[in-house]
């Protein structure tokens, strides 16, 4: 019987090969994708290694929290069968730019039988006196990253202390050039007067942020709730930069750019949002019941604690009461009428009327101003409709698509359209209806008892919030003692004046021409104020009016107002 010959099966070994790069300059320095590609299959070719998989990756190497690396991984964790031998790349760097990460995935690569090799860096990892080489390849990368990492931050640090804004322009402005080519931010509308707003709202203190953003994005603020909140603690609002966040008291400079608010609003943003301001409105966030106005502003005069409110049900009817846990309880009419009996009483100053009714043109022009943006932005989205219009035409005449699509596009442009069209023509009777308000609206610091008894909720707290900055402690004449000085020096009211060595210089910007006017008046009445008591007095009026035009513009009817007419020109 004849012996069969021996024979030897020689089987090859398979290799994956990972082809990374991080950045466009990289071509330039041997690191394309087609290089590394070329010269791995050579490697391979001479080597007799059977190329299994090709990877590439086009993702930075500071760590292994990359897309195609964390596939391939899974897909070796998971199929044990199609595992390589090798992972092939052309250097250590191509693997990773982090020393310490570097080692943790080559000991998970060795746990699974397989062999990371750089092929122009080749080491037998096997043999010890190699990872001294290793170490050095895998550092050299690693210092290189941080080396230039440190050059970038250097750079931006001293581009920032010279007042330049760094990176994606924040929400209110639009990153732009100028003609030499540098680079800046610029105020942009309508976000500026959105966030203008916000910022005022939230001085205020009497809704949640999470309520004013859910305003704000109604008005038409395009921003989530988280970078909302990182927008309120940004002092590039108010015409500063940050040089360095990682220091405990950050430094700032000024910025090149426009602001958009005062540094004033800015630090009474802050302190609310620090919890450490202590107006009485950020005691209730809540919205409150619409029989309720005063809770979370009224204390208890016995024990000094604050008042909720409940209701009661009586025999026939429900019974509203604000009350305390110690016993103490009083029925809400007896506080709304003491209230209004107060407010209706108030009789203003004729000149601050005039005044009021020249910060309430000053809103008119900037709303203008709003409003005819708005409408070249409508115009031009109209135009693109328009233009889609005509495209899908030309599909269908070429036969790209078929007349159903066709009627199907054109019905939604056609609706798009008029409903745009429609925003066009409401914006224009907002605007006419807004003049002809002006009159009635000046009126406003004589008819407080109207405005809130027509008001919603939410307005009737924020008019007790612009009355009232401090804890009400019921009594039968709470409301009229009680009232906020500014309040009281519009309405002719004395108040006491302390002795303070404060100097009347204030940072006011396009306020100091009414800020003189204050003085004025003031002065002809024999009354001297503090600089910090006429700032409040003008940012009363100012908030009123914002207030005022807000309330006059979630009226539905407009006519047969109740409002006596004035007429200052």
């Amino acid at each position: 019987m004849k012996a069969e010959p021996f024979s030897i099966k020689f089987k090859m070994k398979k290799a994956d090969l990972y082809i990374r790069v991080s950045t466009d300059e990289q071509a330039e320095k041997g690191f394309s994708v087609k290089y590394q590609e070329d010269m791995l299959r050579r490697h391979c070719l001479i080597n007799s290694i059977q190329v299994q998989n090709v990877y590439f990756e086009d993702f930075p190497a500071r760590n292994f929290k990359r897309p195609t690396w964390s596939s391939l991984l899974v897909g070796y964790k998971t199929h044990k069968a199609h595992r390589p031998d090798y992972v092939l790349f052309t250097k250590w760097d191509r693997f990773s730019r982090n020393i310490a990460e570097a080692y943790l995935m080559i000991k998970k690569l060795q746990d699974i039988n397989i062999i990371p090799q750089a092929i122009e860096q080749p080491l037998d990892i096997s043999i010890p006196e190699n990872k001294m080489v290793l170490a050095i390849y895998l550092v050299t990368p690693e210092v290189e990253n941080d080396i230039r990492s440190l050059n970038v931050k250097e750079k931006m640090q001293k581009a920032r202390a010279m007042g330049r804004w760094m990176g994606s322009a924040p929400i209110g402005y639009r990153n732009t050039q100028s003609a030499t080519g540098e680079k800046y931010i610029t105020i942009q509308e309508p976000e500026a007067t959105l966030m203008r707003e916000a910022f005022e709202q939230v001085s205020l203190g009497l809704f949640s942020i999470r309520e004013i953003h859910r305003m704000s994005v109604k008005k038409g603020l395009v921003c989530s709730l988280n970078n909302f909140c990182q927008a309120l603690r940004n002092p590039v609002y108010c015409g500063k930069i940050i040089i360095d966040r990682k220091q405990v008291i950050p430094q700032m400079a000024s910025g090149k750019h426009a602001k958009i608010i005062s540094q004033l609003l800015f630090d009474k943003v802050q302190n609310v949002l620090k919890n450490k301001s202590r107006m009485i409105t950020n005691a209730s966030k809540k919205i409150a019941n619409e029989m309720l106005p005063f809770r979370g502003f009224l204390y208890c005069p016995l024990c000094f604690q604050k008042l909720t409110g409940s209701r009661s049900k009586g025999r026939t009817n429900w019974y509203f009461y604000y009350h305390c846990n110690c016993g103490f309880r009083i029925r809400t009419e007896k506080v709304h009428n003491s209230f209004i009996s107060m407010i209706k009483s108030l009789k203003p100053n004729v000149e601050y009327n005039i005044l009021f009714h020249s910060i309430l043109r000053k809103n008119y022009k900037a709303f203008s101003f709003l409003t005819m943006i708005n409408q070249h932005r409508t115009v031009k989205k109209i135009e693109e409709l328009e233009d889609h219009m005509i495209t899908a035409r030309s599909l269908l005449l070429s036969k790209d698509i078929d007349a159903p699509e066709y009627y199907k596009l054109k019905k939604e442009c056609q609706t798009k359209r008029e409903m745009l069209k429609r925003k066009i023509d409401n914006s224009s009777i907002s605007l006419k209806l807004w003049e002809g308000r002006l009159d009635a609206m000046s009126g406003t610091l004589s008819s407080l008892d109207y405005i809130y008894e027509s008001a919603s909720i939410d307005q009737k707290r924020r008019l007790i919030t612009l009355l009232f900055r401090n804890p009400i402690l019921w009594n039968e004449n709470c409301f009229r003692n009680l009232l906020e000085d500014s309040v009281k020096t519009i309405y002719n009211h004395l108040i006491k004046t302390p002795i303070t060595n404060e100097p009347n210089l204030i940072e006011l910007d396009a306020l100091s021409a009414d800020y003189k006017l204050i003085i004025e008046i003031e002065q002809r009445r024999g009354v001297h104020h503090s600089a910090s008591q006429i700032q409040h007095t003008l940012s009363f009026l100012y908030d009123l009016a914002n207030f005022t035009v807000e309330f006059y513009n979630s009226q539905f009817i407009l006519k047969n107002t109740n409002l006596p007419t004035y007429n200052y020109d």
